[in-house]
This record gives C-alpha cells, sequence and structure tokens, in this order.
C-alpha cells in the first residue's frame, strides 16, 4: 500500500539526485553529527577532504555511522527528522519492526537487517546504496549484537519501522519540513508487538563487551571488520554512541549490563529506558 500526498505531479521530480545537490547534502548531513562525535567536527573543517571526495559515498559514509550508533538498524533518524514530508509525492506502507534475533529459525528477524525492510524500502536509493558500499560492514556489526544481547524479543527502544518515498525533490518552500534523505522512521510500540513492550533494557552479556573505556560500554570494539570504512571515516563511526548502559547483577548474581539504544537511559531500579 502506498500513501500519496495531495500535490502537483509536474512540481517534483524522480529521486535522482544531482551531483551538486549530494554536495550540498554532504556537508549538511555532516553538520547534523557535531554535536555527537567530534572526529566528524574535525572532518567537517577538512574542507579539501569534502571538496575532493565523491559526496553520494561521504554521504553513505555518515549514513553508516548513524547505524553503528544503534543496535536496531535506526539509520535515518540521525540525520534527520526522518518523517514523512510532501517533498516525496509518495510513501510507501510501514514495513515490520527490524530487530537482531528472532524466536525461531524461519523468523524475519533472524534474515539480515536488508531483507527485513519492505522490497519498496529495499529498492530506494538510500537502502540500496547503503546495501553496496556498507552491507557487510553493518552484517557484522549486527553479528557481533547478537552475541552481546541476550534477549530474544526486541528491548531498549531499539526496535524501529520504515517508509520510503518516491517521486521526491529537496527543494525547501514555505518553511515546510523537507525529508533530504526520502527515509521516514518510526519507533515501534506495544501495537507492533502484539501488546508487548519493548521498554525494558536489553540484557547485555558483561564479558563479551570489549571493555576501553567504560566496562559497559558496547561501542566502539575495534575487532569488528567494516569493509570500506576506513582511516577518518572509522574514527567517525568510533566516535559514536551506541547505547547507554549501567552494571548490574541478574538473578543468579551474574554481572551484566543493562542497556537502552541512545538517546535512552536505563532508569537504575527499574530498569526501564526513559528519555
Amino acid at each position: 500500500m502506498l500513501n500519496t500526498f495531495q500535490t502537483t505531479p509536474s512540481s517534483h521530480e524522480q529521486c535522482k539526485p544531482k551531483t551538486t545537490s549530494e554536495q550540498k547534502d554532504a556537508s549538511l548531513l555532516l553538520q547534523s553529527f557535531t554535536s555527537r562525535s567530534t572526529s566528524c567536527t574535525k572532518l567537517l573543517k577538512n574542507k579539501t577532504m569534502i571538496q575532493h571526495h565523491s559526496s553520494r559515498i561521504l554521504i553513505l559514509v555518515v549514513v553508516v555511522a548513524a547505524f553503528i550508533c544503534t543496535t536496531n538498524g535506526q539509520l535515518a533518524t540521525y540525520l534527520d527528522r526522518a518523517k514523512q514530508a510532501e517533498n516525496c509525492m509518495i510513501w510507501s506502507s510501514w514495513g515490520g519492526c527490524t530487530w537482531i534475533r528472532g524466536p525461531t529459525r524461519e523468523h524475519r528477524w533472524n534474515q539480515p537487517y536488508f531483507k527485513q525492510l519492505s522490497s519498496l524500502c529495499q529498492k530506494s536509493v538510500f537502502y540500496s546504496k547503503l546495501n553496496v558500499f556498507f552491507g557487510k560492514a553493518i552484517e557484522n556489526v549486527i553479528q557481533y549484537l547478537k552475541t552481546i544481547t541476550l534477549d530474544e524479543k526486541p528491548c531498549g527502544m531499539c526496535s524501529y519501522k520504515q517508509s520510503c518515498g518516491y517521486k521526491c525533490h529537496r527543494r525547501k518552500g514555505d518553511n515546510r519540513y523537507v525529508n533530504r534523505i526520502f527515509v521516514a522512521e518510526s519507533l515501534c510500540d506495544e501495537r507492533d508487538f502484539n501488546g508487548e513492550s519493548q521498554q525494558q533494557a536489553c540484557h547485555t552479556a558483561y564479558d563479551a563487551l570489549p571493555k576501553e573505556n567504560d566496562e559497559c560500554q558496547v561501542w566502539p570494539n575495534r575487532a569488528i571488520l567494516m569493509p570500506n570504512v576506513t582511516g577518518d571515516y572509522r574514527n567517525i563511526v568510533n566516535d559514536f554512541q551506541m547505547s547507554n548502559c549501567i552494571k548490574t547483577q541478574d538473578d543468579n548474581g551474574k554481572i551484566i549490563c543493562r542497556c537502552c539504544c541512545h538517546p535512552y537511559h536505563p532508569h537504575p531500579e527499574t530498569f526501564q529506558c526513559q528519555a
């Protein structure tokens, strides 16, 4: 099913970004990260790098950095407000919620991340290019997250669903919000999980964490292989805050971490994720 905004078709164009638009978007997307990453701030100031690197690759590097920030595949919300907007004439219906592990072998959550997306979103410029350039890196991160996450069901406010726009443009007008990446995301709630909530902080294996700085810090993990993400770009990825965790004990007295996806934090007593 497709959701169509009432706009004039002649005022729109296909979602094929032009080179000048891509260069502008690369700078804007990098600027959106400066409050989260000191490495990204340094990269943004390096105008030579921005000018001489492929703008499309630069955008995709920022996108993959956004992915690393979460344990759920929440991509677009780190780059944009990620809401459906009128600069896309058509929006796909919301797909299923994405997650890192399913209760059975055949469950869709055990499929690779990109196959969990709707068929329309898989074909979108945003996700198709991301998969081509960084699909292996993303799947490597997901495998790591599977090894450290003890929960079978969605938890930690980490599971999102996506909708993708078609027949889009990036022109601003009337001070209306413009979705620059043509992808919308929404946090999944009880209605998506048959009445169950994902608000409880995830149980995370303390012994499996790299313990580079904080003992319950999930990221960075420099042992994870990330093809096509090297040099300054890997520094950007390493500098992001993926989750917020606290150290505690399980019912058997074993040390574990309770984690919520950024920007949520676990309550120290109830372990409910809160903003």
